[in-house]
């Protein structure tokens, strides 16, 4: 029994850990990016199963409060906030050796103005915009930039980084790490060394190694193998939910509000207490996408807010059995999420564990 939930996500910290050590052997030093609660698998827990890694560089979160959220929970390893941080967050952020970056010209003196009034000394680092233009330095604004930093007394320039904007197309990545080394090259000119350079996500240390430069920024690919798979990435979530109540319906008869879904011959239909109030993506129940039960795929019918259809004809399927979403199995079957998400239009698996509310349950392993 997994508690009183009607549906849990199972976490293997084990299998992250590997999955880290795997891609630091092609890339180096790697970043773990834990945003979105760790893209909902629980922020504190795979922080602290990672942090220890000798292969990472630090750990990036999206915004000021996931890295309070960590140091709070007693981790101290360095924590790059990759958000702009707005200055009534700034002071917080300072105090408690959170990084935050430079992706704006008047940045250097906002964080600069933070950091002496607390008499200590702020780490930043660089966002540069290649072309991806949500944040960060465009190339004209870098000489002023270069100017401000000379000034300031109480920063400390740990890192450079950008985004690339599209993995698929191979020319505009070389252009934007090109672009990105030109910038890295004016600082280090300028006399401000850039001990840390990494451009590369999840997608991008799959499809471009080259350009590792000094670390890597791992989200996806520390729980999920690329979409199209052939990697070594192992996947390490599994989503379930137990069955709730099995009736038959004759043909005919109308599953769900409205028109529904009207079977066209009598089946057994099981009632899974997990629905889209869980996170659950309700385009799964409209591709009819499978879930496991009895080492069986059987075709969800509709989706509810609480509860979702799916039709176990011929199966023995008895209330409290348990359904699997994705992932694994008690009988070692394996239903991948990446899987899943291709089908029905979500993007990647992770976008299924981000979307799942706190009432499911999170086991860790």
């Amino acid at each position: 029994m997994q508690g009183c939930a009607n549906a849990w996500l199972k976490v293997n910290l084990n299998t992250m850990q590997q999955n880290a050590e795997i891609c630091a052997q092609s890339t180096g030093r790697i970043i773990p990016v834990l945003k979105a609660d760790a893209y909902g698998l629980g922020l504190v827990p795979v922080a602290k199963a990672l942090a220890s890694l000798p292969t990472v560089a630090c750990i990036a979160v999206a915004q000021v409060q996931e890295g309070l959220a960590l140091r709070e929970a007693g981790i101290f390893a360095d924590i790059l906030v990759l958000g702009e941080a707005l200055p009534a967050q700034a002071e917080a952020a300072v105090r408690n050796g959170l990084t935050l970056i430079i992706g704006r010209s008047s940045d250097v003196l906002a964080i600069e103005s933070t950091a002496e009034r607390l008499h200590t000394t702020a780490s930043v680092q660089l966002k540069v915009d290649t072309g991806l233009h949500r944040l960060g330095l465009r190339k004209e604004e870098i000489p002023s930039v270069v100017s401000a930093l000379h000034k300031a007394k109480h920063l400390s320039v740990r890192g450079a980084y950008s985004h690339f904007a599209d993995t698929e197309d191979a020319a505009l990545c070389e252009t934007q790490y090109e672009a990105f080394l030109d910038a890295c090259d004016y600082f280090t000119a300028e006399g401000i060394p850039i001990p840390l350079r990494h451009i590369c996500d999840s997608a991008a240390s799959e499809r471009y190694p080259q350009y590792a430069l000094d670390a890597v920024r791992l989200g996806r690919r520390l729980a999920w193998d690329a979409p199209q798979g052939g990697g070594t990435i192992r996947e390490s979530t599994t989503l379930q939910a137990y069955v709730l109540d099995v009736r038959t319906r004759k043909a005919g008869e109308r599953l769900g509000y409205g028109a529904g879904t009207v079977l066209t011959r009598d089946a057994e239909i099981a009632v899974l207490g997990i629905g889209y109030g869980d996170g659950l993506d309700p385009r799964m129940a409209e591709y009819r996408l499978p879930v496991l039960l009895h080492g069986q795929r059987c075709p969800m019918q509709v989706c509810f807010m609480d509860q979702t259809l799916i039709d176990v004809t011929g199966l023995g399927v008895v209330p409290g059995d348990v359904a699997t979403v994705f992932g694994y199995d008690e009988s070692g079957g394996f239903l991948s999420a990446q899987e899943q998400a291709t089908a029905c239009g979500a993007n990647e698996g992770c976008a299924f564990t981000t979307a799942l509310l706190p009432r499911v349950e999170r086991i860790y392993a």
